[in-house]
């Protein structure tokens, strides 16, 4: 997978090679490894330290590098143990493993990967049943001894699996994903606010259907289009008939933008709720055809349908006139541009009109609008 150039891994055993008898990952020894700057080794704990709360780690190739557990310092449902690596390098730039959140703003930066690990021997995390462990911690924060800080945001890729061998109490973790930003011309404590931006755009890794779209399966068969993806392994809900977790993923590279931000742009952001709709389609709301009908409005999980990440928005209206629309409580500064993009596609290949349209209601009311046709393309 498309990487920034670091990760932290711990390895888990399969049940059955740990004196279990089901297919899942057990916990069998506190071990990790790193890939960073041209390094890959394995780690150990020195000693120094408590491995259940602070714990001093050395790379068995040890480049002069000092590196830091913290136990139980971040919180999120998909890391029971809530660990966090920081790597220290002689020149005093700080490399940071599992940050999850941009400070200040609670930006999810999905770079802690997860899957269900049962404990199956006393002392172990979870001993008698299981729950979420990470499998990966992605670089996401580097700071030099300058203070300046470079972010590093993923798309994780989730999928499900029978775990316990049920299919149809099927447990969710991160298959794989990908790099989808790298943020700098930021100083720590205003890690919200930054200059410039570099964009990693995916696509699906799968042939067409013939119609424009990029289907799972050919239409009508079991012929899969995703000719270098397991296709078996894909679950996206119960019955799950894998009853051991896979790590791969469905996204390709595409091509890569870059943005520098204007003095007056710094810090604008997104000031969209929920624009990439990840978990559901909280934040927006409809309205229905004014001469009568219906607007249906829902989320999905589906990465290759998805434009970017896993989630996307799926509407459609029983007569002209409906729509989806999200309210934007912010007070734009008065002088600066303000820029609203909107990915569309028809699933069905019939062509679609419609209408993009911003509207300012505080103050002097104002709007803007611009007319589109979707086609089976984003």
């Amino acid at each position: 997978s498309l990487n920034a150039g670091g990760f932290i891994e711990r390895s888990y055993r399969t049940c059955t090679l740990d004196g279990s008898a089901i297919n899942d990952l057990c916990w069998y020894s506190d071990n990790a490894t790193i890939v960073l700057n041209g390094q890959a080794s394995e780690m150990y704990f020195t000693g120094v330290g408590d491995l259940n709360t602070w714990s001093e780690w050395r790379l068995k190739d040890d480049p002069g590098w000092k590196v830091v557990r913290a136990r139980g310092s971040a919180s999120g449902p998909w890391d029971n143990l809530g660990e966090t690596w920081y790597v220290y390098a002689p020149d005093g730039t700080e490399y940071k493993f599992g940050q999850r959140f941009v400070s200040g703003s609670g930006e999810e930066l999905q770079s802690v990967w997860h899957v269900p690990v049962f404990g199956n021997h006393a002392g172990e995390p979870c001993y008698g049943t299981s729950c979420q462990q990470a499998w990966r911690w992605n670089l996401d924060r580097v700071r030099d001894r300058f203070g300046n800080v470079t972010l590093y945001k993923y798309t994780a890729e989730v999928n499900f699996y029978g775990a316990g061998g049920s299919p149809w109490a099927p447990q969710a973790y991160v298959r794989g994903g990908y790099l989808s930003e790298i943020r700098y011309g930021i100083r720590e404590g205003s890690e919200g606010s930054y200059r410039n931006i570099v964009r990693f755009n995916t696509k699906p890794r799968c042939h067409s259907d013939g119609t424009g779209g990029c289907q799972w399966y050919a239409a009508g068969t079991t012929t899969p289009l995703y000719y270098d993806s397991p296709t078996d392994l894909r679950c996206p809900a119960a019955p799950c008939w894998k009853s051991a977790p896979g790590f791969w993923t469905e996204r390709a590279l595409d091509s890569i933008e870059t943005f520098v931000y204007t003095p007056d742009q710094i810090g604008s952001g997104n000031y969209i709720s929920n624009s990439s709709f990840e978990g559901g389609a909280g934040g927006w709301g409809v309205t229905l055809p004014p001469g009568g009908g219906v607007t249906n409005l829902a989320a999905y999980n589906q990465a290759d349908r998805a434009k970017h990440g896993t989630w996307f928005l799926e509407a459609n209206t029983s007569a002209g006139g409906g729509s989806v629309y999200t309210d934007v409580p912010v007070a734009p500064t008065p002088g600066v541009p303000y820029t609203l993009t909107l990915w569309v596609r028809s699933p069905s290949g019939t062509p679609v009109s419609g209408t993009l349209a911003l509207w300012g209601v505080w103050g002097a009311p104002q709007n803007n609008a611009v007319n589109f046709t979707a086609t089976t393309e984003w």
